[in-house]
């Protein structure tokens, strides 16, 4: 999911969450790649509703661990991969096998937000 799908579909009032998923799905099926807060939906929304582009509260990530611009385990160990790619093109238009299979933790990060906010919204 590129920047202005991600807008898009903000605008039209899906789930941060959901399209951030998407995004990430999309990283590990190679057909996305991170374009880091400008195609993050829980970014944009955070930024938003806090008046701040680099104010995190409110994101599901940030109130899971407390650390701001996702500098999480499961993040830094995708850009770290990603940044010292040395596949011709990785990133472009698709991430390569080693940077997909990085970013499998952050996709399965946000799937087990996702199913702790509906159990949440369900009790």
């Amino acid at each position: 999911m590129r920047r202005e799908q991600m807008r898009k579909g903000y605008n039209n009032g899906e789930d941060p969450l959901d399209l951030s998923i998407e995004k990430w799905q999309d990283i590990v099926d190679g057909v996305g790649i991170n374009e880091q807060a400008s195609n993050c939906a829980l970014c944009h929304d955070a930024s938003i509703r806090n008046s701040n582009p680099i104010d995190c509260r409110g994101c599901p990530i940030y109130e899971k661990k407390k650390i701001d611009g996702c500098g999480i385990r499961e993040y830094e160990k995708f850009m770290a991969t990603s940044v010292n790619c040395t596949t011709k093109d990785c990133g472009l238009i698709r991430h390569c096998k080693k940077c997909r299979e990085a970013g499998k933790p952050m996709l399965k990060l946000l799937k087990e937000l996702k199913k702790q906010k509906e159990l949440t919204c369900k009790n």
